[in-house]
């Protein structure tokens, strides 16, 4: 998480109609700890089912938020496959989520969790963890999520360039090289 940017990705298996009373919600996650995450779920709520995006970020006992953000979609009973899609920049400290329905194309949910500071390095760093997430905030049984698939690829990038970035004065028949992490 913390050397180049990154998409976690799963698949759950539905129809989604399992996940049907207020609370109850399965997707992935991103971040160092429980009390510290960034998720995308397929949730129900007290007035139906969303896809919600979201963080919670915790400080000295203090929870905060700094998106929360629901998307009515087609009802999840008709919901055969569900793709969920967190992509993350530590360069940028953005991570934006994206999902698709049925094998459509993917769609970008609203708002962006941009981390800065203490936050971003506890985020992203070579222990950064990635995981799906399955919950409920009610006294019924436990929810069950179907899930198909479950992938972190990390995209490659440019670490370093000759001429560097910025370099003036550079002949036009001079060497380029990238440096990249693959």
């Amino acid at each position: 998480g913390g050397t180049g940017a990154f998409t976690i990705t799963a698949r759950l298996s539905g129809p989604l109609n399992y996940i049907d009373v207020a609370n109850e919600q399965g997707g992935i996650m991103f971040g160092p700890d429980q009390d510290n995450y960034i998720k995308l779920v397929a949730m129900a709520t007290s007035s139906g089912t969303v896809l919600q995006f979201g963080d919670e970020q915790t400080a000295g006992g203090v929870v905060t938020h700094s998106v929360t953000s629901n998307k009515t979609v087609a009802a999840f009973a008709t919901i055969n496959t569900l793709d969920l899609r967190l992509t993350g920049d530590p360069t940028s400290g953005n991570v934006t989520a994206q999902y698709s329905i049925n094998g459509g194309a993917f769609l970008t949910m609203p708002g962006t969790v941009t981390l800065g500071g203490t936050k971003r390095a506890e985020f992203f760093n070579a222990a950064s963890r990635a995981g799906l997430i399955v919950m409920h905030k009610n006294n019924v049984g436990p929810v069950t999520v179907g899930f198909d698939n479950f992938e972190v690829a990390v995209r490659p990038s440019a670490t370093g360039s000759n001429p560097g970035n910025g370099d003036t004065d550079v002949p036009r028949d001079a060497f380029v090289g990238v440096d990249l992490f693959l």
